[in-house]
C-alpha cells in the first residue's frame, strides 16, 4: 500500500480474501483494482507472485470472440470471461528476491494503462 501510495495512488486498502489470502484494494484508471498476493507460504507470509486484477460487470457481457480478439492483440493483460459473460484482466508480477522501486513503478504504470485500454475495448 505504501508503495502504491508513493506513486500517487490513493485510499489502497490492504484486506483478506475468502480463502485468507492478502489483497490490495485501490482505484487504479478511475475503477477499483486488487493485487492478490499468491505462491505463499501455507499461513499466508512469504509471497512470491502479486496478481492485479480488474474485473467488469457489464450490462449484457460480451462475447468470447471480442475477448479472444482482445487476447490476440495482447501480450500482457489477458481477458478472461465469468459465468455470465463479463470480462476481467489480470497481470502477474514475479517478486522472487524483491523487486526493484522502477520495475515496480513501470508495472503499475503498465496495470494503469491496461485497465484503461481495456474499458475501452469493452465500451465500459
Amino acid at each position: 500500500v505504501a508503495a502504491l501510495t508513493s506513486l500517487g495512488y490513493q485510499g489502497g486498502k490492504l484486506t483478506k480474501t475468502k480463502s485468507g489470502r492478502s489483497s490490495i484494494e485501490i482505484q487504479i484508471s478511475g475503477s477499483p483494482t486488487y493485487i492478490d498476493f499468491y505462491d505463499c507460504a501455507d499461513d499466508f507470509t512469504d509471497c512470491y507472485t502479486l496478481l492485479f486484477l480488474y474485473a467488469m460487470d457489464l450490462k449484457a457481457g460480451t462475447t468470447l470472440e471480442k475477448a479472444n480478439e482482445w487476447n490476440s492483440q495482447e501480450i500482457t493483460g489477458r481477458v478472461s470471461l465469468d459465468s455470465e459473460l463479463d470480462p476481467s484482466i489480470d497481470l502477474s508480477l514475479t517478486t522472487f528476491d524483491g523487486i526493484p522501486t522502477a520495475v515496480f513503478e513501470q508495472n503499475v504504470k503498465l496495470w494503469d494503462k491496461k485497465v484503461g485500454q481495456v474499458k475501452d475495448f469493452f465500451d465500459f
